[in-house]
């Protein structure tokens, strides 16, 4: 999936996109693994699934635009 123009200036300057696994998520945004499965479930769809133990840059940018990106 590419970003659109509108979709690269909903992210900040200061974030880097990576791939991460439900750990580092849950970290990132300081969160229990049950929690931030919680929050993903809704979005499922159109999250897809994992590669491997790894969520994609372009299912990291859509996880981002569900539920905001991860605290500073």
């Amino acid at each position: 999936m590419k970003m659109n123009n509108v979709q690269r200036n909903h992210m900040p300057n200061s974030y880097k996109v990576t791939a991460h696994t439900i750990k580092e998520l849950a970290d990132l945004y300081g969160v229990s693994r049950a929690i931030i499965k919680t929050w993903l479930k809704p979005f499922e769809v159109e999250i897809g699934p994992r590669q491997g133990y790894y969520y994609t840059v372009a299912q990291i940018t859509i996880i981002y635009s569900k539920i905001g990106p991860p605290p500073m």
